[in-house]
């Protein structure tokens, strides 16, 4: 979701996927992406889901949103190494993370989870740049 002013501008499945792809490919440098799963509601262009994966050197990033009336309304975002999760943001209601402050919105790190207060594809990518210059 975007705003401009008092304004909220409902996003599109495919806007925002671009979006993604733009952010990503110029924020790391990535240059090999493909296009996993897409859906968009043919009755609403503002409804539907994607996940897109970004190809690093041994690493490589997954994005999933759900939109919904141009919503985000479920996302998860992975890095992973050799099929091992080095961080992982998402809103999955899982029982076991109910005693978090922000539940749903979670963080994994290794094998912890943490809360995650103001959640972000930025955020996220920010992180993902401290992990990789290590």
């Amino acid at each position: 979701m975007k705003s401009q002013g008092n304004y909220v501008i409902l996003l599109k499945v495919k806007e925002r996927l671009d979006d993604v792809i733009l952010l990503i490919t110029t924020r790391l440098k990535v240059t090999k992406y493909s296009v996993m799963d897409i859906w968009i509601s043919h009755v609403n262009e503002t409804t539907g889901y994607f996940k897109v994966r970004f190809w690093l050197d041994t690493e490589y990033i997954d994005v999933y949103e759900r939109l919904k009336h141009g919503l985000i309304v479920k996302y998860a975002y992975s890095l992973i190494r050799r099929d091992m999760c080095l961080l992982r943001y998402d809103n999955a209601p899982h029982e076991s993370h109910k005693n978090l402050p922000t539940f749903h919105h979670h963080r994994h790190a290794g094998n912890r989870v943490f809360p995650l207060y103001n959640p972000s594809l930025d955020l996220f990518l920010k992180e993902c740049l401290l992990i990789l210059r290590t």
